[in-house]
């Protein structure tokens, strides 16, 4: 699945592909199965979950600047996580076992099979999962490299970035 274009003023600082064979958040590398009325169903999800640094909202007090031009803080907003996509090219149903009154229903009815809850269920564990995971770490390691390196490369021999706490766990 591609990158998607950040919106304006976000720098997207750490984004990952990750495969989850979801919803498996509480056993994460093997697929789960998941009850779904009279049916059980395996999935394995592949999807990306990008993180960024919302730049928008910034104001002139956000970088400080020494005297000499030396030594300068940058004050950000916490790394936050966007959606998650799942690839429907890359994700797919591995078992899906119908109970008794599934196949009834199949063979009275004309009913195609619909995983939208199931993907619906999918993108919150992967969201679970991704909030569980190092990517709010990875954004700010990214994020101060790239500030680092860009005001190093305006003179200013110290950098500090600093982020604001995280509001929530979800991003």
């Amino acid at each position: 699945m591609g990158r998607t274009r950040p919106r304006g003023g976000e720098h997207p600082a750490a984004g990952r592909r990750c495969t989850r064979h979801s919803p498996a958040a509480a056993r994460p590398g093997r697929p789960a199965r998941v009850p779904r009325g009279d049916e059980r169903v395996q999935l394995l999800a592949t999807g990306t979950v990008d993180n960024h640094v919302d730049f928008a909202a910034l104001d002139g007090g956000a970088v400080s600047l020494s005297a000499d031009g030396t030594t300068a803080t940058i004050e950000l907003p916490a790394p936050r996580l966007g959606e998650v996509r799942i690839d429907p090219q890359e994700s797919r149903v591995l078992d899906r076992d119908r109970g008794l009154v599934d196949r009834i229903g199949d063979a009275v009815g004309d009913d195609p099979v619909d995983d939208s809850a199931l993907y619906a269920v999918t993108e919150d564990r992967l969201t679970a999962a991704a909030a569980a995971s190092d990517l709010r770490e990875r954004a700010e390691t990214n994020t101060r490299a790239m500030l680092t390196g860009l005001a190093r490369s305006l003179g200013v021999d110290e950098v500090e970035v600093r982020f604001e706490d995280t509001a929530d766990s979800a991003g």
